[in-house]
């Protein structure tokens, strides 16, 4: 059996360390289920992106509004909500992508908000004008 040198057992359990740490954080992160109703004018904005950033930073969550105006938010693969806490919200429009994966038309920001994310579930409608 081959020995690996000392300094490379060292190299590869600092890399594998370190990938533990990166792939857990998220993991750690307290999630609560967040979703609602988009409306303009009193009626149902189907397909506008939704995004939760945390006002203490990190990842945000975002989600996208179907036919009825309806939207639940992504936070990571395979997890759904958004972090506790406060967070700034935006409705932006576009952000359609073609066969390819190409963007079309570039998101715009149609509203700015806060909302606050507690425990539990949060229905949180945002209605613009």
């Amino acid at each position: 059996m081959t020995r690996m040198p000392a300094s490379v057992r060292v190299l590869v359990g600092g890399i594998a360390v370190a990938a533990l740490l990166a792939g857990g954080c998220s993991s750690k992160v307290r999630l609560a289920e967040v979703g609602g109703t988009v409306t303009k004018a009193g009626k149902p904005l189907p397909k506008v992106w939704v995004r939760f950033m945390p006002a203490e930073g990190g990842r945000p969550a975002e989600g996208r509004t179907g036919g009825d105006g309806r939207y639940g938010l992504d936070y990571s693969r395979g997890r759904q909500g958004a972090p506790l806490g406060k967070h700034r919200v935006m409705v932006m429009s576009g952000g359609e992508i073609d066969a390819e994966g190409s963007e079309i038309t570039p998101r715009r920001v149609i509203f700015k908000g806060e909302f606050v994310v507690g425990p539990g579930a949060n229905a949180i409608d945002i209605a613009l004008p």
